[in-house]
């Protein structure tokens, strides 16, 4: 938007202070305006109505009866009072035909939101249609409805315009309020800088009731007659036919028109055409100081909105809220291309501030993860207990001793916080065994191969060189921390003679990787770790062993597939071991390395552990999680992870039967929810083979070719509060309810009333 002061200086000699309205030519005049402004316009089909209404308006006046004037001593009464001469509460009843003339004329063509409205007023009897031009003329448009008062408005014209057109101009005079009508007393809707021998570049305000224009100063507020704080602003681009004037003193603004860019400029087509102009001023905290009657209902300011949403402010913060008004007020005027009504002022804001609620929500949400993977890479993977939650807060709230020794005073080592716990849960407290911590696994294996072999060779069997999600493969993580693979053996089979022949001077370490996210089955062999660990420290090497998911307790004592651990890579004399904290082990993201205090000082004082380090917050988790290993008779209780994987499989089963028949009555007829039996996996390339009993919701639709539904019934549980996330398999929406634990059972239960399909 652009914006400019007013320079302009006033015309030498005196001009006609008011023009009266010419009935033969002024609505059919209007209607070519509006049908020319339609052509390429955004708002086309909407323009092209408006001026079959005017078209409608000019019949409408041409068939009107000869209509009282007051009487002389009524109009000497007004002159000599400073009154306008039309009372517009004592309005003649041929409005009222002039009306039902212009429904006629237009209903069979209307846009189906204004044919609704034309059907109503066509149906409607004389004490109702008195009612709405009561409200239309009292300037309390929300009472009124929206899409008939356009209509009323266009009748109250025609006839107001006769009256206007039958007075005395040389009798009238300007009123001491300049923005209002001398015929009528009813706001201007523009003005317009006009053309012509006697009235050149002067700016004259045309009624919006009764089309009378008067003359007023250039550069002065129609509003406050302020002619100290006045601009005018124009859309960038534009040939500025269209202006508007703004005032700082009342933050009003009125458009102007001007004939000498365009002779064919009409003060109410061109205002309607322009509302781009009116977002812009809207947006800069200017309100309109007159109505166009012929629009719907004039949209108000951002500011005055922003006005009423003070608590969703405060929520959300002005720069967020003043956004969403912003859109929903282009929006509700984007209706108007399709004749739509604007809303009233309970829709606006309701509006608004469910906008604004989605806006001010976080991107990270949380999830119904049902769909069957527990440990689910996409959705977060091990869900933290109680315990870890709490310490992650408290550590979030409050400066803590994260690189503080208490006991000393001095700079503390923030691995300190969990080295110990380690060493005392895998090693049984040994002094010799350290512990660092890093963002995830990936890196702990990038830190170790950096600090224990850059520039050498790492020894790895060819069956082992695995790829986790993303494409993240090891020898791109080899590569990238400058070390060498020696790939052995062949994809299905290794040997400990392979290992032995693959050392040479270059060689830096052996390192076995847990093929954790698949299983090579049938011919295959493979070396004991143990038996490596015993050639590696023939040869004076360091032997790493990389566990991927890796957890501290005896899966097989939980009745869950058996899963090495950490425990028994030491015992079998890996010398440095490294594992996630956010899969088997229940934690947060996190890279454990865990051996030799030797090896585990050198790793941490290579340049890559400082950008690769953790933060308070996973530290405070990671310590809470570790402590609870501390009580494995409980651990099952309080590990999320540990409890989700040994779920009863009658515990699921029941709680599908118990909410079957509300997610049936959620889903409606379209489909039939039953029970039936699932296999839950582990997830995260822990255990990728094995399957978990479990009980799943399965929606299956009654009819056949049911794609679309399906992923119609998929998209609507995702959209719910609280997203549900499932899956689509054989012809049917699965839901596991393996992760619905009883304590959200009613949560999940009471949103189901917001499906949509």
């Amino acid at each position: 938007m652009q914006s400019q002061p007013i320079n302009f200086q006033p015309p030498a000699e005196e001009a006609a202070p008011i023009l009266l309205p010419v009935t033969a030519t002024l609505f059919a005049d209007r209607a070519e305006r509006f049908a020319a402004l339609a052509d390429g316009h955004s708002l086309g089909d909407w323009l092209v109505f408006l001026g079959q209404l005017s078209r409608a308006q000019h019949d409408a006046i041409k068939a009107l009866p000869a209509l009282p004037l007051p009487d002389a001593a009524t109009l000497e009464q007004a002159r000599t009072h400073g009154m306008p001469p039309l009372n517009i509460a004592n309005r003649p009843a041929a409005w009222r035909e002039a009306l039902r003339q212009i429904a006629r004329s237009l209903v069979d063509s209307a846009p189906e939101g204004a044919r609704k409205a034309l059907d109503a007023l066509l149906a409607a009897d004389d004490a109702w249609l008195d009612k709405l031009a009561d409200t239309l003329l009292s300037g309390e448009l929300e009472a009124g409805d929206a899409a008939e008062l356009p209509f009323v408005a266009a009748a109250l014209q025609v006839v107001f315009t006769q009256l206007a057109s039958q007075l005395d101009a040389s009798q009238l005079q300007k009123l001491d309020a300049h923005g209002v009508c001398p015929c009528c007393g009813s706001p201007a809707v523009a003005s317009v800088v006009r053309l012509g021998a006697a009235i050149n570049n002067l700016r004259y305000l045309h009624c919006s009731l009764c089309n009378t224009e008067w003359n007023v100063p250039r550069a002065t507020c129609t509003a406050c007659d302020s002619d100290k704080e006045v601009a005018l602003h124009e859309v960038e681009g534009s040939k500025g036919a269209v202006r508007a004037e703004t005032c700082d003193a009342c933050k009003s603004y009125l458009k102007i028109v001007y004939q000498e860019k365009d002779p064919r400029v009409d003060p109410v087509a061109d205002d309607l055409a322009s509302l781009a102009l009116d977002m812009l001023v809207d947006e800069a905290g200017y309100e309109r100081s007159g109505p166009n009657l012929n629009e719907n209902k004039r949209l108000p300011a951002v500011d005055r909105v922003l006005q009423q949403i003070p608590d969703l402010i405060e929520t959300h913060g002005r720069q967020l809220v003043t956004g969403c008004v912003r859109a929903e007020l282009a929006a509700a005027r984007e209706g108007l291309k399709h004749g739509l009504p604007l809303p009233d002022e309970t829709s606006l804001l309701t509006a608004i501030r469910r906008r604004a609620d989605e806006a001010g929500r976080a991107n990270l949400r949380a999830v119904f993860n049902l769909t069957g993977t527990v440990l689910h890479t996409n959705l977060g993977r091990a869900q933290l207990a109680e315990e870890a939650i709490a310490a992650m807060v408290d550590a979030a709230r409050s400066p803590c001793a994260l690189e503080y020794d208490l006991a000393s005073g001095g700079r503390g080592d923030r691995d300190d916080l969990v080295s110990g716990l380690l060493a005392e849960l895998i090693a049984g407290g040994d002094t010799n065994v350290a512990a660092t911590i890093v963002n995830n696994n990936a890196a702990a294996v990038l830190l170790t191969l950096n600090a224990l072999a850059q520039g050498k060779e790492a020894v790895v069997s060819r069956g082992e060189l695995v790829e986790i999600g993303g494409a993240f493969r090891i020898p791109d993580v080899m590569r990238r921390a400058q070390v060498k693979l020696h790939e052995i053996g062949t994809t299905n089979r290794t040997h400990a003679k392979d290992f032995q022949e693959a050392i040479n001077p270059k060689t830096a370490l052996l390192m076995k990787i847990h093929t954790s996210n698949y299983a090579v089955t049938g011919f295959t062999a493979a070396v004991d770790e143990k038996v490596i660990a015993d050639i590696a420290h023939a040869a004076n090497l360091p032997f790493v062993i990389d566990l991927g998911s890796g957890t501290l307790c005896d899966f097989a004592a939980h009745g869950l597939p058996a899963e090495p651990t950490p425990q028994q890579a030491l015992a079998a004399g890996a010398d440095i071991v490294t594992f996630s904290g956010d899969k088997l082990l229940g934690g947060p993201q996190a890279g454990l390395i865990v051996g030799r205090k030797d090896l585990i000082a050198r790793i941490k004082k290579n340049p890559l552990k400082r950008a690769l380090r953790v933060g308070k917050t996973t530290l405070a988790a990671l310590e809470a999680t570790l402590r609870l290993y501390r009580d494995p008779d409980r651990l099952a209780e309080r590990l999320p992870t540990l409890r989700l994987l040994t779920r009863p499989l009658a515990d699921i089963t029941a709680l599908a039967e118990r909410i079957l028949p509300t997610v049936q009555a959620a889903i409606g007829e379209q489909a039939t929810v039953s029970v039936a039996p699932c296999s839950s996996q582990i997830g995260s390339g822990a255990l990728p083979v094995e399957r978990l009993p479990s009980a799943a919701l399965v929606v299956r639709p009654n009819f056949k070719k049911a794609g679309k539904f399906l992923l119609t019934v998929e998209a609507a549980f995702r959209g719910l509060p609280t997203p549900v996330i499932g899956y689509i398999r054989d012809d049917a929406y699965h839901l596991d309810l393996r992760c619905l634990e009883a304590r959200e059972e009613a949560r999940f239960v009471g949103q189901l009333s917001h499906l949509k399909f």
